[in-house]
């Protein structure tokens, strides 16, 4: 195939779009440009100016997250999913990696050194049944900008990493965000949604526990009309509950690490922005 690796910029944004409706992922405009503040993309460029093939790296002081690793249904087998992986490796400087991968894209990564170190439930639901929400002793207010620095604080403790850009654009641009407060004031938790073509994304989801997980997510899935996403760690109670409200377990993509072999211990992380960011 004759053709480069290129950085993409905004200006490629929509080329890049297409390529994810061709394999039936949801990226749209917006978070591709939030993808583009906080990480590094790059496409494979055919010489007539067609991008094919993309990956990303996303750094996360410590650890990097790789994402976005899409090639055209015409392009396949030919190599360039490795061409593209390789690439955004290069740019992670032997940094801890981590990635939510494909039953497909599986065998490639293990191929390049990656293995398995966990699991992700990807929920999905058409309409949401749950009449009320849990009771767990904390006040549930919407977020507010003046939240915005200790809402940070909290999700570096709980990712154990500072994605502090990504988070303060995706709290600007979300289409809920609920916090959870102590009587003293001190936030516990957080959930935050963020509107795909045809469905709404649930995450992050920080909590200090399973039902106060489910109470957030209540919040935002009782509040929207329509389809739902939501990335989650393994976690009996919670994942029953979700069932039980109305969502389903669509697939159970391994969570995949190279240059480490565990993930840092996260137990109020609870569900993931998007598969992309980790």
């Amino acid at each position: 195939m004759t053709g480069n690796i290129i950085p993409l910029t905004r200006k490629n944004l929509r080329e890049v779009v297409t390529l994810s409706d061709k394999l039936g992922w949801d990226y749209s405009l917006h978070e591709l440009e939030l993808a583009l503040h906080t990480g590094r993309l790059f496409g494979f460029h055919k010489e007539d100016g067609e991008i094919i093939a993309t990956s990303a790296i996303f750094p996360w002081s410590g650890l990097c997250s790789l994402g976005m690793v899409m090639v055209h249904p015409g392009y396949r087998r030919i190599g360039l999913g490795r061409q593209m992986t390789i690439h955004a490796l290069k740019a992670s400087a032997n940094t801890p990696v981590m990635l939510v991968a494909t039953e497909e894209g599986k065998p490639l990564y293990e191929k390049l050194g990656f293995q398995r170190v966990s699991q992700l439930h990807k929920l999905v639901a058409s309409s949401y049944l749950r009449a009320e929400a849990p009771a767990d002793g904390y006040t549930l207010t919407p977020i507010i900008p003046e939240d915005a620095d200790r809402i940070l604080a909290l999700d570096r403790h709980a990712f154990k990493g500072d994605r502090g850009s990504f988070l303060k654009l995706r709290m600007e641009r979300s289409a809920h965000g609920f916090k959870l407060e102590t009587d003293h004031g001190e936030i516990t938790g957080y959930a935050l949604s963020f509107q795909n073509p045809g469905m709404l994304a649930i995450g992050p989801v920080v909590a200090p526990g399973p039902l106060s997980a489910l109470r957030l997510i209540h919040h935002i899935a009782s509040s929207h009309q329509g389809r739902m996403r939501l990335d989650l760690f393994p976690d009996p109670h919670l994942t029953e509950e979700l069932q039980r409200s109305g969502f389903r377990i669509d697939r159970r993509p391994p969570v995949m690490m190279k240059n480490g072999d565990t993930l840092p211990t996260r137990p109020h992380l609870y569900a993931v922005a998007a598969q992309a960011y980790g």
